[in-house]
């Protein structure tokens, strides 16, 4: 996975809108179940990646290489983290944030209900801030430059099944 982790964190300082992750943190990430890579062979498709904040979990970093985009591999992806999620006892309360159109389709498609910030609970919140304020990822946030500012208009995508 050593290699597999520096392609992926290559990727995530490469491409505009991802956050960059440093190789450790993938390494860790997936040594703690919390990513799926799809492959076509060898080669690298896609990967997304989540976090667990109290009892809530976002799925985030979800990225399809450009020649394979428009195939149905995020769809894929999303699939295959939400059976890993299943497997791991935390399908209850998922979120995801986009701005990506493609992405919104996919949530929809999979149960995802656009929502407020005002779902997600103050303790989530918290929670979020605590992990996204770590001086690590202070790079990953000042590489964006103004497209930061876009965060601030991604929608909140909600899979929230404790309450059906």
């Amino acid at each position: 996975m050593r290699e597999e982790s520096k392609i992926i964190s290559e990727i995530t300082k490469s491409e505009s809108r991802l956050l960059y992750y440093l190789p450790e943190e993938i390494e860790r990430a997936f040594a703690e179940g919390r990513g799926v890579v799809i492959r076509d062979g060898e080669k690298l498709v896609g990967f997304g990646l989540w976090d667990f904040y109290r009892d809530w979990t976002e799925l985030h970093t979800l990225y399809i290489a450009p020649e394979y985009r428009g195939r149905g591999y995020l769809k894929k992806i999303v699939a295959e983290a939400a059976e890993k999620l299943k497997n791991q006892g935390r399908t209850n309360k998922l979120f995801l944030f986009t701005l990506a159109p493609r992405v919104a389709s996919v949530a929809a498609a999979h149960r995802f209900k656009n929502a407020s910030y005002f779902s997600l609970p103050l303790k989530t919140w918290l929670a979020i801030g605590k992990a996204r304020a770590n001086p690590k990822k202070l790079f990953a946030y000042f590489k964006h430059g103004f497209y930061i500012v876009d965060a601030i208009r991604a929608q909140l995508w909600v899979l929230d099944n404790s309450a059906i």
